[in-house]
């Protein structure tokens, strides 16, 4: 065995990092566009990103330097802030907020 594998009868158990009958292939550290490493080979993300959001691993990092922040698994749902209902990509605030993401409290009644 290779790179630091065990040998166990007429096989190979090869250490982090490396896969391979022999532990002859190191695994790879990063992969194309569209792929994460996974028990040390690429594979597909089964997921996309939309709104900004990163993909790495097959987990969205959603942006929220935007003025309407999203979240959920692929960054689709806005958040609204205190309570407030998402339609589209629009907060509606509930009595007592107002704002994008109804994040300001309203000091006694919020115009309307």
């Amino acid at each position: 065995c290779l790179n630091g594998g065990i040998c166990s009868g007429s096989t190979c158990t090869c250490p982090t990092g490396y896969k391979g009958t022999l532990c002859e292939t190191p695994c790879p550290t990063s992969c194309p566009s569209g792929y994460y490493v996974n028990n040390c080979n690429c594979v597909p993300c089964l997921q996309s990103c939309l709104n900004g959001g990163v993909l790495r691993n097959d987990t969205c990092t959603c942006d929220c330097t935007q003025s309407i922040v999203y979240g959920g698994t692929s960054c689709t749902a806005c958040l609204c802030l205190n309570g407030g209902i998402c339609s589209g990509s629009t907060c509606t605030c509930p009595t007592g907020y107002k704002g994008t993401l109804c994040e300001t409290p309203c000091p006694t009644s919020c115009p309307s």
